[in-house]
């Protein structure tokens, strides 16, 4: 039985999780999901979520475009204004 959940999990780039392996798994015979998940936890089967891809930035805008300006205190930049102050590209 360890041998067919492998084969599953496995053959399906392990995108299955144990409800889809037992599910397959019961095509042949009869198998509990705990023992399922049980056996796919020692041999670290588990299903993979793939990562989406997040947009953080929309660059596609109509708005100015803002630079940020540190002062010396903060030991990073010249700028006259306080720290994390926006100020429009092109002015200081």
């Amino acid at each position: 039985m360890r041998s067919a959940i492998q084969q599953i999990a496995l053959e399906h780039r392990r995108r299955y999780g144990y409800r889809r392996i037992t599910a397959e798994h019961r095509r042949g015979m009869q198998v509990n999901h705990k023992r399922v998940v049980r056996i796919m936890l020692e041999d670290n089967l588990l299903g993979l979520q793939p990562k989406r891809f997040k947009i953080t930035t929309n660059s596609n805008h109509k708005f100015e475009v803002y630079r940020r300006v540190l002062t010396q205190s903060d030991g990073l930049g010249s700028g006259s204004y306080p720290s994390g102050t926006a100020t429009p590209l092109g002015t200081d």
